[in-house]
């Protein structure tokens, strides 16, 4: 399984690197003809400037912004931007070795979605995305004390999360686009386990270094309705748990749980400068090499998290 994982890793590794470099040597490629194109128009009076642009225009497949001219009439919409309102169902469980529910964390997170992308106006091209969540709130607790006795009480999350992929698109038809992307990704949360009467609660800080790698799909419908979606896999590389036990004398105790591959989607609609999507994520993490300290066994047991949410706000196209 571990071989496996490293072999995982470094075609993403390649991947990362391979859509890098495309889109840098795109970029280069686009400004030389760009910067041709101004001096062949100079050298015309206007009357043959007029038609040497519309046939130069024709040729690399430009598209002059306006009222849809046939079939390549989709490549005016590239750079967009996404702010809205977030709202997840969190779910968060751990298991024992022998596979039986330890706990159970569920209820609501409120937060913050930004989002964007940015492409070469051409049928196949190079871009990038990226995403940002800001997302806080207090879940149900249904669980154990350390001494195995039922508790329930509530769990606070404080967090933010941030991604930044490369992407080739393709658009194989009229506005219809189909794309790959691969990037890095990053995740911070707080999970604060409230106390009550009848145990003391702790804090836990969590952070995750992994990689995203997908597909997916953009079709632009007439009166300015637009279909996306995506979907992939976050392919892990270093997870980080930072438990805080000082008031209980063992002060903070690190753990390290081996993040395994978690799958993500999204499908959402807009209309003019409107939008709404549902999403899917994930993480899964096998339980943590066993830590001693102070004569005590700590470790993470094995954990899961599932979050569906709605994201709903605004759209903008530049």
């Amino acid at each position: 399984m571990k071989e496996d994982r490293i072999v995982l890793k470094l075609l993403f590794f390649l991947a990362t690197v391979f859509l890098a470099n495309t889109a840098i040597g795109q970029t280069n490629g686009q400004s030389g003809i760009e910067t041709g194109q101004v001096h062949q128009a100079a050298e015309y009076n206007l009357a043959s400037t007029n038609r040497n642009v519309s046939q130069a225009l024709a040729a690399n497949d430009a598209v002059i912004q306006g009222k849809k001219e046939g079939p390549a009439s989709g490549l005016c919409h590239n750079d967009n931007l996404r702010i809205a309102f977030q709202l997840q169902q969190f779910v968060w469980k751990e298991y024992g070795d022998n596979g039986g529910r330890l706990l159970k964390e569920s209820g609501p997170l409120y937060g913050l979605h930004m989002a964007g992308e940015w492409y070469g106006r051409a049928r196949v091209t190079v871009g990038g995305m990226y995403k940002m969540n800001f997302f806080g709130g207090r879940v149900n607790y249904d669980g154990q004390t350390q001494a195995g006795i039922p508790l329930k009480t509530k769990t606070g999350y404080l967090g933010a999360e941030g991604n930044a992929d490369f992407a080739l698109r393709a658009m194989p038809v009229a506005d219809f686009y189909v794309k790959v992307f691969a990037g890095p990704a990053i995740r911070f949360w707080r999970r604060d386990i409230n106390s009550n009467a009848d145990a003391s609660g702790y804090v836990e800080e969590w952070f995750n270094f992994d990689g995203r790698a997908g597909a997916g799909l953009d079709y632009l419908f007439p009166a300015d309705f637009k279909l996306f979606a995506e979907g992939g896999y976050k392919i892990p590389f270093i997870t980080s748990e930072n438990v805080d036990w000082s008031k209980f004398g063992f002060g903070q105790v690190s753990l390290e749980p081996e993040q395994t591959f978690s799958p993500f989607a999204e499908v959402g609609l807009s209309w003019k400068f409107l939008f709404v999507s549902g999403f899917y994520d994930s993480l899964r993490f096998d339980k943590s090499a066993v830590k001693t300290k102070k004569g005590y066994y700590f470790y993470q047991p094995e954990s899961r998290a599932d979050i569906f949410g709605v994201n709903a706000g605004f759209r903008g196209e530049f």
